[in-house]
Parts: C-alpha cells; structure tokens; sequence
C-alpha cells in the first residue's frame, strides 16, 4: 500500500462491533497507510465484499501477517479454533478482546 507505515490490524468478527470498526478503519486510517486483515468464518465472503469492500480471510490467513493489533469484536464459537498465541507472534502484538472471549492470560484489554 502506497504511504504504508507497515502496520497490520486484524478485525476478528463483523456484526454490529466489527464491521463498523473496519469500516471506519478504512475511512479514517487510508491516508496513514496501513494494513488490515478481517476474519469471519460466519460472515458471507461474497456480500461483505459487495456491500463494503472488505475481502475477507480464512483462518489459515491469519496466520500469515504479523499483526500490530488484533481486535476480537464477537464472539463466535468458530473462533475457538485460533490460536491466539500463535496469532500474537512475538508478544508484540496488542490484542483488544471487545467480548471477552479469549483467555484473559493472553489478551491486553477487554471489556
């Protein structure tokens, strides 16, 4: 991405939290440059692409990037299935966990 600052940002889920945050992301983040990955097993590949641009990975693409941020916005019983060790990488990465998901031993903030 031209003007990337390297960044990478995974948005784990879409619904009514994470789809308006990558949106957003999208909107006010363009100009700084940035990567971002969104992941949802539950979410229909073809509509998310066509109603918001937004192309979506499958699991074994999350672990492909080394993500600065990772933010866990619902909580889907699919997601049990990431490894979110293995996600963070090398601990720094700063994973946000809106629903309060995942081990709190391995997230930085939830709600």
């Amino acid at each position: 991405m031209e003007g990337s600052n390297g960044l990478c940002i995974c948005v784990v889920g879409l619904g009514y939290v994470g789809l308006p945050l990558a949106v957003e992301f999208g909107r006010v983040f363009d100009s700084v440059g940035y990567d971002m990955d969104v992941y949802d097993p539950v979410a229909n590949v073809e509509d998310v692409m066509h109603n918001y641009g937004i192309e979506l990975i499958n699991i074994e693409g999350l672990y492909l990037n080394v993500y600065d941020a990772v933010v866990l916005t619902v909580a889907h019983d699919k997601f049990r299935e990431i490894d979110i060790r293995r996600l963070r990488g090398s601990g720094a990465c700063v994973v946000y966990d809106v629903k309060g998901f995942f081990d709190a031993r391995f997230v930085d903030g939830r709600l």
